[in-house]
């Protein structure tokens, strides 16, 4: 029963995770659609690229207890792609903001 209650609790973690990304960059949108200005930047584009990085792990973590993956080398490689590419969108974002208030 352990080991199928650390695989819950971990599944449960990553969806909830997931979830929360995905709802934080739809409130961005939204806030940002109501102040009137554009509404997909590099925060936007960083917490979706890390909502996908996750989705990528989560897909591959389920294919891997369903037996479907035996290794999981480019899922990880994937993930640590688009989480690159969120930290990347994230710098971005924070050099275009600070530079335009100047």
């Amino acid at each position: 029963m352990a080991p199928l209650g650390g695989h819950l609790v971990g599944y449960l973690s990553m969806f909830l995770q997931l979830g929360v990304l995905v709802l934080v960059a739809g409130l961005a949108v939204l806030v940002r659609a109501s102040l009137g200005r554009r509404t997909f930047d590099g925060w936007v584009a960083g917490l979706l690229a890390s909502a996908a990085a996750l989705a990528v792990l989560a897909a591959a973590a389920i294919g891997h207890d369903l037996g479907s993956f035996r290794t999981t080398s480019g899922a990880t490689v994937a993930y640590a792609l688009l989480e690159d590419l969120a930290a990347l969108s994230f710098i971005v974002a924070c050099g275009a903001g600070g530079a335009s208030r100047r």
